[in-house]
């Protein structure tokens, strides 16, 4: 078992079938215990699975910010499945729509 097989959650591959929804870009500020417990990677994984774009890095004062793209409801299953993530700890979400970036292609670790 693989380093980063402890931090995958098996609930983020059951994906469900999304309708079609609005395509939408938010910018996520995620507080409370969300550095040094694999949160980037998993967001990661999961924006990927969920075929989204955008990136999401380590902030200096202990938050991870990150850019979403995609339809509305995948974006807002990504930002659920990582409330239920049980290494990390999710005091506070500030989410705050953005125009969308045309130029993202895929989703990163920045």
């Amino acid at each position: 078992m693989s380093f980063w097989d402890l931090f995958k959650n098996k609930k983020a591959e059951e994906i469900p079938v999304f309708a079609d929804s609005p395509l939408k870009a938010y910018e996520c500020i995620f507080e409370g215990r969300v550095q040094g417990v694999g949160f980037r990677y998993t967001v990661f994984d999961y924006a990927n699975k969920l075929n989204l774009q955008g990136w999401v890095k380590n902030l200096d004062n202990g938050n991870v910010e990150a850019v979403i793209q995609g339809p509305d409801e995948k974006v807002d299953h990504l930002i659920k499945m990582m409330d239920q993530y049980s290494f990390a700890k999710i005091e506070k979400l500030n989410k705050k729509e953005i125009a969308i970036n045309e130029e993202f292609e895929g989703f990163e670790i920045r």
